[in-house]
C-alpha cells in the first residue's frame, strides 16, 4: 500500500485520508471543500475488485436498512456491505471493514467493465450511505452527532434549524441564502462539544441545494421546525427539547456505548442551548422574524 493518500479530507475537525494502490477518478465534486492536507485521525484503505471472502450468512446482522445496505458483526469487525438493487448481499458492490472504534477501514468496491462512463460503479468511497454511516459511527464515540438538520451561520451565530423530510430545512435555507447569510449544509449537520460550548459543523451530504461548507460556527440557538400559516414562536425545554432532537438526529442504533454517549450529548444540548418549536411561513419575513423573537 502507497504511504501518500490519494485524498485528504476534514469533515467536522475529522482528518481522513484515503489510500488506494490505484489512483481512480472521482466526478463528485461535494467534496471540493472539505479537501485538506493534515494529519490523519481516521483512514481508509480502499481496493478495486479484490473483495475479501465474505460468507454474511455466518456474521451477526447489526442493522438492515431494508433499502440496499446492511450493516454486520465479524468478530473484531463491524462490517458494511452496500448491493445493487438487483442482487443479493452475497454479490456486493461495496464492502467495508471496520474496526471496532472506526478509526480504521478497508473498503472495496466491485466497478464493472461496461463501455459507457456512465454505467461504471466508481463513486468517491465516503458518498452516501457509506461515509455517512462512517462518520455518524466515528462521530459517537465520543465526538459528537449529526443531525437532520439546516446549519446556518448568521453574522457569527450558529443556528440549527433541525427537522425531518418534508419539515421545510432546504427551504429555510434557501430563504438564509436571499439573506446572503452562509449556509453550512441544509439537510445534514454536525454537532460537537468544544469545551464548555457547542459548535455546529457543515458536511459534504446535502438534502436538496447543494450548498456546502467546511465551516464551522458557535451554536447559539436550536429550532425545531416545521411548516405553518404564520410564523410562530415556543420555548421548549426538558424532556420535550431532548426527545425532539432525538427524533431529528441520526441515531446509531447498533452501538450501545455510541447510543450512551449520543443521548447524553443531546440532554446536554437541551439544557445548555436555547430550544425553540417555530412553525413558519415560507418567505423571507422569517429572518426578522428569529432575530427579533429571541
Amino acid at each position: 500500500m502507497q504511504t501518500n493518500p490519494i485524498e485528504q479530507l476534514k469533515i467536522a475537525e475529522i482528518p481522513i485520508s484515503i489510500y488506494c494502490q490505484t489512483h481512480p477518478y472521482f466526478s463528485d465534486d461535494v467534496f471540493n471543500a472539505f479537501r485538506y492536507q493534515s494529519p490523519p485521525e481516521v483512514q481508509m484503505h480502499l481496493s478495486y475488485n479484490r473483495f475479501p471472502h465474505m460468507d454474511v450468512n455466518k456474521m451477526d446482522l447489526l442493522f438492515d436498512s431494508q433499502t440496499t445496505w446492511r450493516l454486520y458483526k465479524s468478530r473484531d469487525h463491524v462490517v458494511f456491505i452496500q448491493k445493487s438493487t438487483i442482487c443479493d448481499y452475497s454479490h456486493p458492490l461495496m464492502a467495508s471493514l471496520f474496526k471496532n472504534d472506526y478509526c480504521q477501514a478497508d473498503v472495496y468496491i466491485q466497478t464493472n467493465h461496461s463501455d459507457d462512463p456512465e454505467d461504471i460503479f466508481n463513486p468517491h468511497p465516503l458518498d452516501y450511505p457509506l461515509g455517512q454511516i462512517w462518520m455518524i459511527s466515528l462521530l459517537a464515540r465520543n465526538r459528537g452527532a449529526m443531525f437532520h438538520a439546516c446549519g446556518v451561520d448568521d453574522q457569527g451565530d450558529g443556528l440549527l434549524f433541525t427537522g425531518n423530510s418534508t419539515h421545510g430545512k432546504s427551504t429555510m435555507a434557501n430563504l438564509w441564502i436571499q439573506n446572503h447569510a452562509q449556509i453550512l449544509n441544509d439537510d445534514r449537520v454536525v454537532v460537537r462539544q468544544v469545551k464548555e460550548s457547542f459548535r455546529i459543523y457543515g458536511t459534504p451530504w446535502h438534502g436538496d441545494i447543494s450548498v456546502t461548507s467546511s465551516h464551522s460556527v458557535p451554536l447559539k440557538k436550536i429550532f425545531i421546525i416545521r411548516h405553518a400559516d404564520k410564523n410562530q414562536l415556543k420555548r421548549v425545554e426538558g424532556a420535550e427539547a431532548l426527545s425532539m432532537l432525538i427524533a431529528r438526529m441520526f441515531p446509531v442504533i447498533w452501538d450501545k456505548s455510541g447510543m450512551e454517549f449520543t443521548l447524553d450529548l443531546c440532554a446536554r444540548m437541551a439544557e445548555e442551548v436555547p430550544c425553540y418549536e417555530l412553525g413558519f411561513k415560507p418567505d423571507s419575513d422569517i429572518i426578522d422574524f428569529v432575530r427579533c423573537a429571541i
